[in-house]
């Protein structure tokens, strides 16, 4: 979780967003243990939350606040994936 500043969000080499406070990255990967489908690179001085998978199933059991945010966060991505297929 990006906690502090920016980052710039590219896949296979094409930049696709921009990240900012309080956005998830990296949770993809966590939920189905699959390699990167994206890269993240800070574009300003920046402070990250590192979860591990371990700890990030934890939090998914225990916390049902924690969970649909994370259910939103990847529902809002597949929203604008699907929006930007039907404008192009």
């Amino acid at each position: 979780m990006l906690l502090q500043g920016s980052a710039q969000v590219e896949v296979t080499g094409r930049a696709v967003g921009v990240v900012g406070p309080g956005e998830l990255i990296g949770e993809l990967a966590v939920i189905d243990l699959g390699v990167r489908s994206a890269t993240v690179t800070t574009t300003s001085e920046s402070r990250v939350l590192i979860i591990g998978a371990l700890q990030f199933s934890q939090a998914v059991q225990h916390s049902p606040q924690f969970t649909r945010r994370v259910l939103r966060d990847v529902s809002l991505r597949l929203r604008r994936l699907d929006q930007s297929l039907v404008a192009s």
